[in-house]
C-alpha cells in the first residue's frame, strides 16, 4: 500500500476522508445557501448572453451590408 500502510489503515483513513469532505460541504451549503437564487441568477445570466448573440448578429449584418 502507498508510503507502507496496511490495507485496513488506508481504507479508514479513506472512509474518514471522505466523510469530512461530505460534512464540511454540507455546512458550506447550510451556511451560504449558493442556491437560493439559482433561478433568478441563471436568467440573468441567460439575458446577458442573449443580449451579446443579438449584438453579434446585428454586427455581422452590417459588416454584411454593401458601403
Amino acid at each position: 500500500m502507498p508510503a507502507g500502510t496496511s490495507w485496513t489503515r488506508y481504507i479508514s483513513f479513506l472512509g474518514s476522508a471522505m466523510l469530512a469532505m461530505f460534512v464540511g460541504s454540507q455546512i458550506v451549503h447550510g451556511f451560504y445557501n449558493p442556491l437560493d437564487d439559482f433561478e433568478k441568477t441563471l436568467e440573468a445570466e441567460r439575458d446577458k448572453y442573449r443580449k451579446e448573440i443579438e449584438a453579434m448578429k446585428l454586427q455581422s449584418q452590417q459588416s454584411k451590408k454593401p458601403s
